[in-house]
């Protein structure tokens, strides 16, 4: 059975990196593979691999930018560690600040790295360069993810793996959960809806959303807008901005933020 170690960004579950990652693994073929997760801090994310029955440690994790290299070196050998006494054989990090982290503590175990990239930012090659030497091998989660390493001629390394979708709760013929939602958020059963699904930061993008939503409710004024998702700590303020946009564009009444 080969042992993995997933290394999270976040012990709180703020989008779809950590979501993914936990569809990832809990549905491990649990006769081949035992996962044991890092995270950086107790939270939500604990409580969920807990309920689902996957081990978990909680082990700083300081961030990349951080003036204390000590930390970081501390960290780094504290995974190493980690990586020794509990055989590991793969190390899967699920974020840049994971991978510079635990990249570098598996070179020094000598276990092959998985960086696992969800971002298309292209605003870091340097620490891209860096990152993509560390790991044996790169899944991006889009083509427009794998265009942040357009740099590359390695292109060996990197493996186009999109997102997967849990069928059983993202099902178009699940009318009882739809049906209750649409009660509990007040929305008429003949209402169309339309729903978009992210942590509200700005680089979301969620003003055109609800600038598209005021241009549709003047055609179809029985939609309702749906915005679903955790306000980012980095991005304090900004559900407030949304909801007022929403207000300044007429379609206050019409668009949910559930």
């Amino acid at each position: 059975m080969k042992q993995i170690l997933y290394i999270s960004n976040r012990g709180t579950i703020l989008g779809g990196g950590e979501i993914s990652l936990l569809g990832l693994v809990t549905n491990l073929d649990l006769k081949r593979f035992s996962p044991l997760v890092a995270l950086p801090e107790k939270g939500d994310y604990a409580d969920a691999l807990r309920e689902a029955g996957v081990p978990f440690i909680v082990t700083d994790l300081p961030t990349v930018r951080t003036i204390r290299l000590d930390l970081v070196f501390r960290s780094v050998l504290r995974l190493a560690r980690l990586v020794r006494e509990r055989n590991i054989e793969i190390i899967h990090a699920n974020g840049s600040r994971t991978m510079l982290l635990g990249g570098v503590a598996g070179l020094l175990a000598g276990v092959p790295r998985v960086w696992h990239l969800r971002v298309a930012d292209k605003s870091d090659r340097i620490l891209d360069r860096i990152l993509f030497a560390l790991a044996g091998r790169v899944i991006v989660i889009s083509s427009a993810v794998r265009d942040r390493l357009s740099w590359t001629e390695k292109r060996e390394k990197i493996h186009l793996i999109p997102n997967g979708v849990d069928v059983d709760r993202f099902h178009p013929r699940n009318v009882q959960y739809r049906d209750s939602m649409r009660t509990e958020l007040g929305i008429d059963p003949l209402s169309p809806v339309v729903c978009t699904m992210c942590r509200l930061a700005p680089l979301k993008q969620v003003d055109v959303f609800i600038r598209a939503a005021a241009g549709i409710a003047s055609a179809v004024p029985k939609a309702k807008f749906l915005v679903c998702g955790r306000e980012a700590p980095d991005s304090t303020g900004h559900r407030v901005e949304l909801e007022n946009l929403a207000r300044d564009l007429g379609v206050g009444e019409k668009v949910i933020f559930a």
